[in-house]
C-alpha cells in the first residue's frame, strides 16, 4: 500500500510486469515444445530463468531503494522493465531456434563486450573485457553457447559472488575458442554439493552441457574467499 502512494510509476508497475508475463507465457511453452532435440530442455528453461533473475534483483534494489534512496527507485523499476521485454524477445526467439538478438548482426566479442557494459550498469562491481588472437567467423552455435555461458556467468557472480572486480576475455586460438570469466568474489567449495538454488550445480551443470554439445569442455576453479573463475574451450575444427 505504502509503496503505491509514494510513487506514481508504482501504480504502473504490477500492471505492467503482470502483461509482459503473460504475454511471455505462450511462446514460453511453445519454445519448451519446439526446441531443437539436440538442445536439454534444462537449458531452455535456464536461459529463461536467467533472464528473470536480472529482473528480480532490480525489482529487489527497488525495493531497498524505496526506504534508502526514493529518487533511485524509478532507475531500477525502467531497468526491471526493460529486462522483461528483453527476456520476451529471446523467449519468441527460442521457439525459432534463432541466435540471441545481440549476435545478429554483431561480432562475438561486441556482443559480449554489450553484455559487459549492461552488468557494470546494474550494480556496484566493475567488470572489464579483453580480446586476444585472430579473430576469424565462427559457427553460429559456438557463438550462441559462449554468449550464453557468458550471460549465465555474470548472472551468477551478480547474485552470489559478492564480487568487486570481474574480468571477461575471448581468446581466438588456432584451432579452438577459449572464453575466461573470473571473479575476485566470496567463491565457493566446487567439491561440496550444491543446491540450485545457491547458483551453483545446477547452473555450472548448464554451462557444461552448452560446453559439450559442441565437443568443448568448461571447467570452474574456485575456494572459498578466493573467487571463481569459469574456463571454456570450444573447438573450431
Amino acid at each position: 500500500g505504502s509503496c503505491l502512494l509514494r510513487s506514481q510509476s508504482l501504480l504502473l508497475l504490477p500492471g505492467d510486469i503482470l502483461s509482459l508475463c503473460q504475454e511471455l507465457a505462450l511462446p514460453t511453452i511453445v519454445s519448451l515444445i519446439l526446441r531443437p532435440k539436440c538442445v536439454p530442455l534444462s537449458l531452455t528453461v535456464y536461459t529463461l530463468a536467467q533472464e528473470f533473475t536480472g529482473i528480480v534483483l532490480q525489482l529487489e534494489a527497488g525495493e531497498q531503494a524505496l526506504a534508502d534512496d526514493p529518487a533511485e527507485v524509478q532507475e531500477h523499476l525502467d531497468r526491471a522493465r526493460n529486462l522483461a521485454k528483453h527476456c520476451l524477445q529471446e523467449a519468441r526467439r527460442s521457439v525459432w531456434n534463432l541466435l540471441p538478438q545481440a549476435l545478429e548482426d554483431t561480432p562475438l566479442h561486441e556482443a559480449l563486450q554489450g553484455e559487459v557494459h549492461r552488468f557494470n550498469l546494474a550494480g556496484d562491481a566493475r567488470a572489464n573485457f579483453a580480446l586476444s588472437g585472430d579473430r576469424r567467423q565462427i559457427t553460429g552455435d559456438i557463438q550462441a553457447a559462449l554468449f550464453r555461458i557468458c550471460q549465465e556467468s555474470l548472472t551468477n557472480i551478480r547474485k552470489h559472488a559478492a564480487a568487486t572486480e570481474v574480468s571477461v576475455s575471448l581468446a581466438f586460438q588456432r584451432d579452438a575458442v577459449r572464453l575466461e570469466i573470473e571473479d575476485n568474489g566470496k567463491g565457493f567449495d566446487v567439491s561440496a554439493p550444491r543446491s540450485r538454488g545457491t547458483g551453483g550445480g545446477f547452473g555450472v551443470n548448464g554451462m557444461q552441457q552448452r560446453a559439450r554439445l559442441l565437443r568443448g569442455e568448461l571447467t570452474v576453479t574456485s575456494q572459498p574467499g578466493a573467487g571463481a573463475k569459469v574456463e571454456v574451450t570450444i573447438p573450431t575444427v
